[in-house]
């Protein structure tokens, strides 16, 4: 098990670091520490949980230590893994990640009107391409999912232009129990269909390739309509399919997008992205409903 201490003086000096104020965080503080590696010292980010004791912190324990001692086996550069378990005063409070230096959160990049659609959609194409990655891990090293898939859990590298996901703490690995997915846990739609997106008694969305693919889907449509796609109503997500048909949306990418709340698997929409159309404005989840309230 690798650990860094820390005393509880040197803690309190630690510069706190700040997420875009778009971005939501409820669950811990990030602050940047030092730490060495052999001859170097590197700045790292470590993530303190507010909660540190109990139930879901053990959760959260087995499945960062999961992720440290498989990291080789992961292999995944795309990924910012858990390297070690922060101890400070003797507690473990949470773990240390890498630092990327010079990063900007995907939702602030997909939000911002100063970005081409062009770069934006090689950012979701980047991120069906980490999902694809994902999914060949889990067929040697079962049961490892992302979970909690949405625009806030990746980052861009501002001179690279490579997005990496964070926020791994919420993977299933091996024996963890599952954690809570905002495209899930927030959809009012997924009950209908049980099998497809199952819940543990809990009523935790268990994660499967249908449910990493949800995700990515409700991500490109959220990019797509700029608005709130993933907890519509079914008549209106329909509603909001068909306008997209009516403006020249090719029937690939809609069967893509109508097959996430019937019983036929989810397939990616990485490889049709470019078939989205460079201007959005007609297709803007205000205008639809303007249209549709004049109906």
């Amino acid at each position: 098990m690798k650990v860094l201490n820390i005393g509880k003086k040197q803690f309190m000096t630690l510069e706190k670091y700040k997420l875009p104020s778009d971005v939501t965080n409820t669950e811990c503080e990030l602050f940047i520490v030092n730490d060495r590696e052999k001859w170097e010292t590197k700045r790292h980010l470590l993530k303190k949980f507010y909660t540190d004791d109990g139930e879901y912190f053990g959760n959260k324990l087995l499945t960062i230590n999961t992720l440290i001692d498989n990291r080789e086996e992961i292999g995944m550069e795309e990924l910012v893994l858990p390297e070690k378990l922060a101890v400070v005063n003797k507690r473990v409070v949470g773990f240390t990640m890498p630092l990327i230096e010079n990063s900007s959160n995907l939702l602030s990049m997909l939000n911002s009107f100063e970005i081409s659609n062009e770069e934006k959609i090689n950012y979701l194409r980047q991120v069906g391409s980490i999902l694809k990655r994902v999914e060949s891990v889990e067929k040697f090293m079962k049961g490892f999912f992302l979970t909690d898939v949405h625009e806030g859990n990746f980052i861009v590298e501002e001179k690279t232009k490579i997005v990496r996901a964070v926020d791994l703490d919420s993977c299933k690995i091996a024996d963890n129990q599952p954690f809570a997915s905002k495209y899930l846990a927030t959809n009012p739609n997924l009950h209908l269909l049980s099998q497809k997106y199952p819940k543990n008694i809990k009523g935790i969305g268990i994660p499967n390739t249908n449910t990493e693919l949800l995700c990515y889907n409700m991500m490109v449509l959220n990019y797509i309509a700029h608005g709130p796609i993933y907890n519509m109503p079914l008549d209106e997500f329909y509603l909001y399919l068909q306008y997209l048909r009516d403006t020249g949306f090719s029937n690939e990418l809609l069967d893509c997008f109508s097959r996430l709340y019937v019983y036929s698997d989810n397939y990616s929409p990485k490889d049709l992205l470019d078939q989205i159309p460079q201007n959005l404005n007609r297709v803007n989840y205000a205008v639809f409903k303007y249209k549709t309230r004049k109906k």
